[in-house]
């Protein structure tokens, strides 16, 4: 196969998904060109294609219409339809094969889809969106919350609070309603949540769709000795350890006030003198959301790299994710390849991975004292019946999550995407 793909950046959790397709069908075999507007690894086959002045100018009326129009930032709203490449051409320039597809990934900002429907005619090959977030069906909200605008044309956006401005969200919608019904579109999505959106959105609603796994490295993150990771991290032997990350603890997505309230309410409802919570990420953010705790608790810093991360989950008895506006996390993915059960909401990936009692539990949206007893229940089990959840959750990693599971996923839905009508290869 020969794939061109696109992603704004290399980093961050959209990033890295992106990255990790690309570095898997090279490792496959396969010829892979990933186009990014930002790069930042020395990777030879990534390829930096960007508009400095164009970009520069994008980020001066951005800053600018952020003040003019208020905006209610947990929508995320700064996918405002501007791209630093609009023209098929600029890209033609640096592609040296005729692709067999083409793969987006998260591009706000980077490339417009009228550009990617002129490069799609050009070569006459299916194009792929892989769904990171929910700004590919929205009128620029990359989460969407409550609001079902999507489902309809996005008009009176509730992100945008100036009355005058809401126009903005229905015309970016209607802009790409009226590229995506002209192209030949297909959907990945990551998770069962995800591709419920995609099913009931306007946009995508007549597409064909597919469920496609983001690749966790079985060799990395795997089960590893807890002893000896916690001699090292000097986590006390005879605790039982729960461990969460937290980048940046004040994102109200990533629900960590639930959190905080539910082990408030575990060291009400059990006796605490057993557990340490083991906390990696930001120092003086988790000290703030850690002082008024009563179980005892432990921050490891920043873990950097794929192999120590695998040491962070490979720590824990249980990984914990509040999560309650998400698409990922992809931490959820790599904690179960790590064999470690996770508690969550019923959000994102966690939605149709986890079942309850065989890899961890699910909690009520929300509910902090659902997910505090989510952590009692798991802790009930005994220690065989332990052993055997986490080896349930090695178990389904391999079979969903897997480098070999993605690549024959991938595979096999070129393969009927190019066999099936091929004038119109990918709608419905």
């Amino acid at each position: 196969m020969n794939i061109i793909h696109f992603s704004t950046e290399e980093s961050g959790g959209a990033g890295e998904a992106a990255c990790r397709l690309h570095n898997n069908l090279h490792e496959y075999r396969h010829q892979s060109l990933m186009l990014v507007q930002r790069k930042t690894s020395d990777d030879t086959n990534t390829i930096e294609v960007n508009n400095i002045i164009v970009d520069t100018v994008h980020k001066v009326l951005n800053k600018l219409e952020d003040r003019l129009i208020s905006f209610d930032n947990k929508y995320a709203f700064f996918n405002k339809g501007r791209e630093v490449i609009t023209d098929y051409r600029d890209l033609l320039k640096v592609i040296p094969f005729k692709p067999d597809a083409i793969v987006l990934n998260w591009i706000s900002g980077f490339v417009s889809l009228n550009a990617i429907k002129d490069l799609q005619d050009y070569y006459k090959v299916p194009v792929f969106w892989h769904l990171m977030d929910m700004a590919p069906m929205t009128g620029g909200c990359h989460y969407a919350w409550d609001c079902e605008g999507y489902k309809n044309n996005c008009e009176n956006c509730p992100a945008i609070l100036n009355k005058e401005k809401k126009k903005l969200a229905k015309r970016i919608f209607q802009n790409k309603k009226e590229i995506i019904s002209k192209m030949n579109l297909c959907i990945l999505t990551g998770s069962q949540w995800t591709m419920e959106q995609a099913e009931s959105s306007t946009l995508f609603k007549d597409k064909t769709r597919y469920s496609f796994p983001v690749p966790v490295d079985e060799k990395i993150f795997r089960p590893l000795n807890k002893t000896n990771l916690r001699k090292k991290y000097k986590i006390p032997l005879n605790k039982k350890v729960i461990y969460f990350a937290a980048s940046n603890v004040f994102d109200e997505r990533k629900g960590y006030p639930y959190l905080i309230e539910a082990l408030k309410i575990l060291s009400k409802s059990t006796d605490i003198s057993n557990f340490i919570v083991v906390i990696a990420g930001n120092a003086s953010q988790a000290d703030i959301i850690l002082k008024d705790l009563e179980i005892d608790h432990i921050n490891i810093g920043y873990l950097k790299g794929n192999s120590v991360l695998a040491e962070g989950y490979n720590l824990a008895d249980l990984y914990l994710s509040p999560s309650i506006q998400d698409s990922g996390p992809m931490m959820v993915n790599e904690s179960l390849m790590c064999g470690v059960p996770v508690i969550a909401f019923k959000m994102g990936v966690a939605v149709g991975l986890i079942k309850n009692g065989i890899h961890g539990y699910l909690a009520k949206l929300k509910d902090s004292n659902e997910f505090a007893k989510c952590i009692l229940k798991f802790f009930k089990h005994n220690e065989n019946e332990i052993k055997k959840i986490s080896e349930n959750c090695r178990e389904l990693a391999l079979e969903t999550n897997s480098y070999k599971k993605q690549i024959q996923t991938f595979q096999k839905i070129i393969d009927e995407t190019t066999l099936s009508n091929k004038d119109d290869i990918c709608l419905k």
